[in-house]
């Protein structure tokens, strides 16, 4: 046995044509795993491709990683079931359907078994292998899967705010006019809570850089499969969401490598509210200093910019009812309820989260603006790091 070991730590020969440790990729994803795990399930789908001999039949990618044209996202349960043929799922798990067809693929009944909705609630509780999914063992699993996944047919809907927000290029020339383009984008980021996020996007929402992320929670680093913004814009009027707010920040060119052309790139945020009702009137402003890295290769990996402090001007005793114990107070702490101040700032660094509160409170946004920009280079690359103050005013009537 140990001879079978080092000849499989050893390189790849026609005995044993696969490494001890094998990269996939798995629409997209990239896993390192060893070759054992794969082919710990005969019968299986993995187990058919890493047991054969002839290793060019198997797709690669270009850095020469096996290819599987699967769900990415999904996989890591996959593989996760094939290291100890367990199941294990994060609480408030959504895909549990779209997991059993990847299994189903993978040819793995146990596991299709495992995640096969139960007939009944003595089975649900007694031979459920997963205790990991309280959802599924609700009776009322479906109809809160239902009114989550179809928030625009409902007529309860939670007020909230979601962010759209992405980074546009587009090259100007000399001739410019001649072949006028849209601006390019390259990825359409999310941000805002986990559970409005999917009522409005559902499947077309990428959650692979934050897959756990509780319904209640915020995260910045979901974005959608497709790139058109007025596919998004529809998304949201469909579930009852408008614009409120839109701004841009920041524009940096840099000279193509062949021509005389200059491309421009600029990071733009829209703003989107659902009401609910409203009570007692006031304004509360929300100010913050964000920052974002720009460099020549601004596409690949685009990200929200970075907010280090959210402020709070207007009524103290507006702010205390809107944000409560989230409020900071410490420079101010014995401002009398009834005046005015502008030192106040947030426990938390979500400006959606910030917007949600407000809305909560029946407040809705009336104006916002962006004011100067300032750009910084970076200490060791050639990247800028751009700064702006923003401002979003919100009333209640």
């Amino acid at each position: 046995m140990a001879l079978a070991d080092n000849t499989g730590c050893a390189k790849p020969s026609e005995e044993f044509p696969f490494p001890e440790i094998i990269e996939l990729n798995v629409g997209g994803q990239v896993y390192i795993t060893r070759h054992p795990t794969l082919v710990s399930v005969p019968g299986s789908l993995l187990w058919e491709m890493f047991t054969q001999k002839n290793v060019r039949s198997l797709a690669r990618d270009s850095k020469g990683r096996f290819f599987v044209d699967r769900d990415g996202f999904l996989f890591r349960y996959i593989l996760d079931y094939m290291r100890d043929q367990q199941l294990v799922l994060p609480d408030h798990f959504p895909e549990r359907s779209r997991l059993q067809r990847e299994a189903e693929y993978f040819m793995l009944p146990e596991l299709v078994k495992m995640l096969a909705p139960k007939l009944s609630k003595q089975n649900s509780l007694g031979d459920d292998p997963c205790q990991s999914d309280p959802e599924e063992l609700s009776p009322n699993a479906d109809a809160t899967r239902n009114l989550t996944s179809a928030g625009a047919t409902t007529d309860v809907r939670r007020a909230g705010f979601i962010t759209i927000g992405y980074r546009g290029s587009y090259t100007l020339g000399r001739d410019s006019q001649t072949d006028a383009k849209f601006r390019r984008v390259a990825r359409i980021m999310v941000c805002g809570k986990t559970s409005l996020a999917k009522e409005v996007f559902g499947d077309t929402l990428n959650e692979s850089r934050d897959p756990d992320r509780p319904p209640e929670r915020y995260t910045s680093r979901y974005y959608l499969k497709f790139t058109f913004l007025e596919q998004a814009f529809d998304k949201l009027a469909d579930a009852g969401f408008h614009m409120v707010a839109c701004n841009s920040t920041g524009t940096c060119a840099f000279a193509h490598d062949q021509t005389d052309d200059r491309i421009w790139t600029s990071y733009t945020e829209y703003v989107f509210y659902r009401d609910t009702d409203v009570r007692r009137a006031g304004f509360i402003t929300i100010g913050y200093r964000g920052s974002y890295t720009l460099g020549r290769d601004s596409q690949t990996d685009a990200k929200f910019r970075r907010v280090a402090r959210i402020m709070v001007c207007g009524k103290t005793s507006l702010a205390k009812e809107v944000f409560g114990d989230t409020l900071n107070e410490s420079r101010d702490p014995d401002r009398p309820p009834e005046r005015y101040t502008s030192r106040y700032y947030l426990k938390f660094t979500f400006l959606e989260q910030a917007f949600d509160k407000l809305a909560d409170a029946g407040f809705h946004m009336v104006a916002c603006n962006s004011t100067g920009t300032c750009a910084f280079a970076h200490d060791q690359t050639d990247d800028r790091i751009w700064t702006s103050y923003t401002e979003y005013v919100f009333y209640r009537e």
